[in-house]
């Protein structure tokens, strides 16, 4: 097996080890959330904020019991399915090539599901929070993370930039996720900015700029895919 930015020597077995640190930190994550939940389940109200307005207002509201295990249910479910997709993709042997890799993205949907939980218990406690700011904050943290681990991902069905063109072409994959890389880590410096800055076009800059990574992206690995297959028919066939 070739090297992989996960190390030298990626094998099965690193997909095991990476397995095990998913479980490790999606245990301490759920764990976490549902032990807070019942720490301060007598102390909440009976029906609590779970969607905020762009102005922080809420304007969606649930009963206690279904909104303190909403986001835990959900983000065990995202675990399992995190947890099987290596085992069930048909490249499922590209994963020793970026085991490492894939542990950290498979962990960031989970931390953001935590924090949004502990906004949820925090609102309803009573405390006053710039909700929408800390969301925009997340979700740029989320995002310029993802950028720079992106270029490490090898083809596959699950994450990554799933285009048809990126999954016909493991080159257009590369190139079109190391420009992803980059596209989305400035789209994540975009939101960061927008939420420390504030004021009200928080949202719209950071959907904006989120938006416009995405659909570059998808453009590139078009683009990125035609160059290839001009190039193929333009290349000079070898003489028998």
């Amino acid at each position: 097996m070739t090297d992989s930015p996960d190390g030298p020597a990626s094998t099965p077995q690193s997909v095991h080890s990476a397995t095990r640190a998913l479980d490790r930190a999606a245990t301490a994550l759920i764990a976490l959330m549902l032990a807070a939940s019942a720490v301060v389940y007598r102390a909440l109200p009976p029906v609590l904020a779970t969607h905020w307005g762009a102005d922080g207002t809420g304007n969606g509201w649930t009963p206690r019991l279904p909104a303190v295990l909403l986001l835990p249910g959900l983000a065990i479910v995202l675990w399992l399915v995190l947890r099987a997709a290596p085992a069930i993709d048909p490249r499922k042997a590209r994963y020793a090539q970026f085991a490492g890799t894939y542990r950290t993205v498979a962990i960031l949907p989970l931390a953001l599901l935590a924090g949004v939980h502990g906004i949820i218990l925090a609102a309803g406690l009573g405390y006053h929070l710039p909700v929408a700011r800390l969301a925009v904050l997340g979700v740029g943290a989320l995002l310029l993370v993802l950028g720079n681990v992106l270029p490490r991902v090898r083809p596959n069905y699950f994450v990554g930039i799933r285009t048809p063109w990126t999954l016909a072409s493991d080159a257009v994959w590369a190139r079109t996720h190391r420009v992803g890389g980059y596209l989305l880590a400035g789209a994540g410096v975009v939101t960061l900015a927008a939420g420390l800055l504030g004021g009200p076009y928080v949202l719209p800059a950071a959907v904006a700029s989120a938006t416009a990574a995405a659909l570059a992206t998808v453009c590139y690995s078009y683009a990125a895919w035609r160059r290839e297959a001009a190039h193929a028919v333009t290349r000079p066939r070898p003489r028998p």
